[in-house]
């Protein structure tokens, strides 16, 4: 597997989330020569995978925790992790200390809901 000809992307190509919603990224995973690996395939490493919310001059906001990663049955890696700050953000995604393709990707989260419980 090669980190950095894989291509990273929204599932359902959304980038927006309310704060405190579940996010979701999805992998195509490649190898050096651009082929696609499923997962039947047999590779020799599956690379830690990191990810950085970063403001729009570039630094760092955050480094969210996945939470969960597996494949689909269409041989995509999915990656989830919970939105928690508000902002117009960017989202770099790496494996194996090298970018993904596609990466960073756009996202924006809004304030989540706020519920006022008055005796």
């Amino acid at each position: 597997m090669y980190p950095s000809v894989c291509v990273a992307s929204w599932k359902g190509v959304r980038h927006e989330y309310e704060a405190g919603s579940k996010a979701t990224l999805m992998v195509l995973l490649k190898d050096a020569f651009g082929n696609g690996i499923s997962k039947t395939t047999q590779v020799s490493y599956l690379p830690d995978f990191k990810l950085s919310v970063l403001h729009e001059n570039g630094s760092v906001a955050s480094a969210p925790d996945i939470f969960n990663m597996g494949w689909t049955e269409f041989d995509y890696i999915v990656i989830e992790f919970i939105v928690t700050k508000a902002g117009k953000f960017s989202l770099s995604l790496e494996g194996g200390n090298q970018t993904l393709k596609g990466s960073p990707l756009p996202l924006k989260v809004n304030p989540g809901c706020v519920l006022l419980f008055q005796s």
